[in-house]
């Protein structure tokens, strides 16, 4: 596949605009997040009653607890790959994300 990638550096530029353009997917991505939260709840507690949301309320903690490894995992990847970009270290970046270099 040839043609130009368009890559944002986030070293450069104005750090509000930066962070801003970085956070906006992420607060969509909670608002959907809890969107659905609040349809299920919805959902299962007028079609099959208390019991069910209160089983489905329980599973929650799980879920979150697996949610928070795999954000956490990510972020420590981030952390590495980031260090690497910033010290313009390219070959570094290749073994950590061989996908996308």
């Amino acid at each position: 596949m040839t043609g130009s990638k368009s890559v944002r550096n986030l070293t450069q530029g104005k750090i509000f605009s930066q962070i801003l353009f970085f956070a906006i997917p992420v607060i969509i991505g909670n608002l959907l997040q809890e969107l659905y939260n609040v349809v299920d709840t919805l959902i299962v507690g007028q079609t099959l009653g208390e019991i069910k949301l209160a089983a489905v309320g329980s599973t929650s903690s799980l879920n979150f607890f697996a949610l928070g490894f795999f954000i956490g995992l990510s972020a420590g990847c981030s952390v590495i790959t980031s260090q690497h970009f910033g010290a313009g270290n390219i070959k570094q970046i290749k073994k950590v994300l061989p996908h996308i270099y």
